[in-house]
């Protein structure tokens, strides 16, 4: 399962009187679903990838604003806490390595995120026909291309391709 986040500054938006962000609530999500897979399972494998970043996860990456918070593995000790962390109140997204949110005029990466799902399923040793693939979307955006439809065509080509690889794709609308 890859839990696919998006990180544009949409997300660093209130959505409660607490001061809550839904880039905090998806993180905390994250943080819930890899503590509980690290209990329940150990053989669940569990990424946490986010899209929309100023950094991508190393130079030798090949798509841009992109970032591997946590790569598909089975959970561990350091890989949930490092979510735990970045889900706190008072996380500043700039001091992290993925070097906060891309600017608004820039174009959604979410082709790029798609395709490093489908690579990190297909880099996975254990991704055979018995294992399920699940990319889990969180967004608060309806529209994340802003109506270009030059971009439309890559995003459900990227989606497919997911889809063809055994993969299911499911939307938490925020």
């Amino acid at each position: 399962t890859i839990l696919l986040i998006d990180a544009r500054e949409n997300m660093f938006e209130q959505m409660n009187d607490e001061g809550e962000t839904y880039f905090g609530a998806s993180l905390k999500t994250a943080f819930g679903f890899l503590k509980h897979k690290i209990i329940a399972s150990d053989k669940d494998m569990v990424g946490v990838i986010l899209f929309g970043t100023k950094n991508k996860t190393s130079t030798d990456a090949v798509s841009e604003n992109v970032f591997t918070l946590v790569p598909l593995e089975v959970p561990i000790a350091k890989s949930v806490s490092s979510v735990g962390a970045a889900a706190e109140e008072d996380f500043d997204p700039s001091s992290h390595p993925f070097g906060g949110s891309i600017a608004p005029s820039e174009t959604c990466p979410l082709k790029d995120a798609l395709f490093t799902c489908s690579q990190g399923f297909l880099g996975c040793a254990d991704s055979g026909k018995d294992s399920s693939k699940r990319i889990y979307l969180f967004t608060n955006d309806d529209d994340p291309l802003n109506g270009d439809k030059s971009e439309e065509d890559p995003v459900v080509q990227s989606a497919r391709d997911a889809l063809d690889m055994g993969a299911e794709l499911q939307l938490f609308q925020m």
